[in-house]
């Protein structure tokens, strides 16, 4: 892979559209307040203003056309990682047993842009479509949609479930905001995230507290933090360590995992307490032999050697499963194409 990142491209073009002039109208927002859902810069504007992100988003407007398989054991199986494929449009879910190789169980089709998914206590899967502005909910190993969601005027990113509530959030990057659909059904209620232009990723904490990630107009790395039963954002200081470029945020079992893309070579995840208003980095954990991992995630609450991070690399276009915390590359899973995130989901009951 020659060029950098989709995400860095594509968000770099919709910074350049904000600062043309298109959140003039968010900015006197009230961050507690909801919004009506706007337009947007569409994916041929987008692709307009850099002749460089041509060949990396030459698939959008032509979802995917091959048939959804599954392994009809994969609904079995303990633990699912689902795995979004840029260059085709598709997601892929692999049979996740740790530190071995991920094998292949099945292929979701009909995407454009899907983006890093989430699950919620049921073992169900949400995948994000950039492009064509949905999130396609999936019960547990199978082909078909349990519903689509509409996100329409927005691009949404990351998501993330509830765990109290079952309440869906969805990052809609270039707006700076978020969409809340309760019970993760219906339509959505958007709301503002002050000082945060273009939002990438949200986390639910386990009190319900929400988090999002991304970065202000001057391309510098925000968080910010509606606690539970708010829709108000307030800004996260982040002490401890700084953060080049936004990757997956995910909530560890007693800390916050804060994603880093890098600014070269080489991706690193961040343990942070939260406090006051204040995330402090408490470890940081540089993901061995990686480029440019966008949405990793993490399995497993125990202590050191216990759990493992799921590493789909898009520089590479390769992907990777990691010791956690120690960083270290334990095995490798196939069937990557331009691989941008991944979630993995528990079966109920497992």
């Amino acid at each position: 892979m020659t060029f950098p990142s989709t995400k860095r491209l594509v968000t770099s073009v919709a910074a350049a559209a904000l600062l043309a002039g298109c959140s003039g109208s968010q900015s006197a927002l009230n961050s507690s307040q909801a919004i009506p859902q706007s337009s947007h810069v569409s994916a041929a504007s987008r692709q307009g203003f850099s002749p460089s992100l041509k060949p990396v988003v030459s698939h959008l407007n032509r979802p995917s056309t091959g048939k959804s398989w599954a392994n009809p054991a994969a609904a079995s199986s303990k633990a699912l990682m689902y795995v979004s494929e840029l260059g085709n449009g598709t997601v892929n879910f692999y049979k996740y047993t740790g530190g071995n190789s991920p094998a292949l169980q099945g292929t979701l089709s009909g995407f454009e842009f899907p983006t890093p998914g989430c699950t919620d206590n049921k073992g169900n899967v949400f995948i994000p479509d950039f492009d064509l502005e949905t999130i396609t909910e999936y019960a547990y190993g199978k082909t078909t949609p349990s519903q689509t969601l509409s996100d329409s005027g927005y691009e949404p990113f990351g998501c993330s479930v509830d765990p109290t509530t079952g309440d869906l959030a969805v990052a809609n990057f270039d707006s700076g905001t978020v969409s809340i659909y309760t019970g993760a059904a219906g339509t959505p209620a958007v709301y503002s995230v002050s000082n945060d232009p273009i939002d990438e990723y949200v986390a639910y904490d386990n009190s319900g507290d929400l988090y999002v990630a991304g970065r202000n107009s001057s391309s510098v790395y925000q968080l910010a933090e509606a606690v539970s039963g708010s829709t108000t954002f307030n800004t996260v200081n982040v002490t401890g360590g700084s953060i080049a470029f936004p990757g997956q945020i995910q909530w560890g079992g007693t800390y916050l995992l804060l994603g880093d893309q890098g600014s070269g070579y080489g991706s690193s995840v961040n343990q942070a307490t939260v406090s006051g208003g204040t995330a402090t980095i408490t470890k940081n954990i540089p993901l061995s032999g990686s480029s440019d991992v966008v949405g990793g995630y993490k399995r497993g609450d125990g202590p050191s050697g216990t759990a493992t991070y799921a590493g789909p690399d898009y520089g590479l276009n390769a992907g990777y499963t990691y010791a956690f915390p120690a960083g270290s590359q334990m095995s490798s899973f196939a069937g990557s194409d331009e691989p941008y995130g991944a979630v993995i989901v528990q079966k109920k009951g497992k």
